[in-house]
């Protein structure tokens, strides 16, 4: 028979071999180890089913990211409050015993650049702004070859650094329509509930699971500022913007226009035609984001996300 024999028995060709080798994380060797010499951990999964086991692009999971992957409730009604009641109890005792609060630390920016040296571009993804999508496309791309890295764009984008001179951009979204996406995503129970969604609610005194949308938008215009915001609802312009606020980014787009603002990416840069996927969409947003808000909680919005409003010109 030609080709060669899985492990679970089925054959794969040679073509579909090399495209498994393309697909491995670049740490990864053909033994299921790291280069350096740690074994790979094991896809999670709570009572048989896997949670969240597909790998982050450019890498592997760590295993703090496998672990808030887990899902400590799959629904809404009485018994799964009580599971999630008790897991987010625990996590904000465990956080106020090793001292972990949001509070005046520095800024939660700690999203990873998406660059390619073959097209000497660098994507800086602001959560809750299809950052997933847009990551997963180009590292899915061979002719692109992208990779992660780690630094907040103002330094990439500063004097000295090896990616000053590639094409810097990203992309924004009208902040009553972000925050009302954060707010079904991270704080409102709908299906099911993991470990990661509770915990960065544990972080931050004053949030707790399933709390009113309008008390979530009194807690972000008093206690959630910018000093201590979590990075799904830290003002735009800190992520693109260097330390005086001026935009560093080559390009900015607008997710609302992400169609002919990545065809404009796409013609400054010769990158190759890409499908834009969306891997991350809101389970509530089937309706229109206007809906969740009141003449009070829309003032309360565009005046914490003032900046936002003003320097990528957005309207309720």
């Amino acid at each position: 028979m030609d080709g060669e024999r899985r492990a679970d028995g089925s054959v794969c060709d040679g073509a579909s071999r090399t495209d498994d080798i393309g697909a491995r994380p670049r740490d990864r060797s053909d033994d299921g180890h790291d280069r350096m010499g740690r074994t790979a951990l094991p896809d999670p999964a709570v009572g048989g089913r896997s949670v969240g086991t597909e790998s982050p692009p450019g890498g592997r999971l760590t295993l703090r990211r496998r672990v808030s992957r887990y899902y400590v409730a799959t629904g809404s009604g009485p018994v799964d409050r009580i599971k999630i009641d008790c897991v987010f109890g625990a996590l904000k005792a465990a956080y106020w015993v090793a001292g972990i609060r949001r509070g005046g630390g520095p800024a939660d920016l700690a999203v990873p650049s998406v660059a390619s040296d073959n097209f000497r571009i660098l994507f800086c993804g602001i959560p809750k702004v299809a950052s997933r999508s847009i990551s997963t496309m180009l590292f899915g791309s061979p002719a692109i070859a992208a990779f992660p890295v780690h630094r907040h764009l103002a330094m990439l984008a500063a004097e000295g650094s090896p990616y000053r001179s590639h094409f810097k951009f990203s992309f924004v979204r009208n902040p009553w329509s972000r925050i009302a996406s954060c707010y079904c995503d991270k704080i409102l129970i709908l299906q099911s509930t993991g470990v990661g969604k509770l915990s960065i609610m544990a972080k931050h005194p004053g949030l707790f699971p399933g709390m009113a949308f309008d008390a979530f938008v009194d807690w972000l215009c008093s206690a959630g500022g910018d000093q201590c915001a979590d990075r799904h609802w830290m003002s735009q312009h800190k992520f693109v913007s260097d330390d005086n606020g001026r935009v560093v980014c080559d390009f900015v787009g607008k997710l609302e226009n992400m169609e002919s603002d990545f065809k404009t990416v796409r013609d400054a840069t010769n990158l190759p035609p890409l499908t834009l996927p969306h891997s991350h969409r809101s389970r509530c947003l089937q309706l229109d984001y206007r809906d969740l808000y009141n003449d009070r909680t829309r003032t309360l919005i565009g005046r914490r996300y003032e900046l936002d409003v003003d320097t990528f010109k957005y309207v309720f």
